[in-house]
């Protein structure tokens, strides 16, 4: 009898370790193919963030372009508030006084 149980146990663990086997295959596929899409998203997100590196580059050289030649423009505002401002006491005082 106990060796019936032995040999009926055996069989069911027998099974059960192919199911499994097949199991352990079927998801090793599934994720060999979930690697390879995977992979296509990563090659394209590469290839968008190489082209955006790009234009931020040539973006950059633009900017530093545009900053020096507004810095004498800012310099130039602000010279004409002063003045603006000077003139405007001058005057206040002028007509003040007289």
């Amino acid at each position: 009898m106990s060796l019936q149980n032995s040999d009926i146990l055996q069989r069911e663990l027998s099974d059960q370790l192919a199911q499994m086997a097949a199991q352990l295959k079927r998801n090793a596929t599934h994720f060999s193919e979930s690697l390879a899409g995977d992979q296509a998203v990563m090659v394209d997100a590469q290839t968008k963030i190489e082209g955006n590196f790009d234009v931020m580059k040539a973006q950059r050289v633009r900017l530093r372009d545009h900053r020096g030649k507004s810095g004498s423009t800012t310099c130039l505002v602000l010279m004409s508030l002063l003045i603006v401002a000077i003139s405007f006491v001058l005057m206040f005082f002028v007509i003040r006084l007289t």
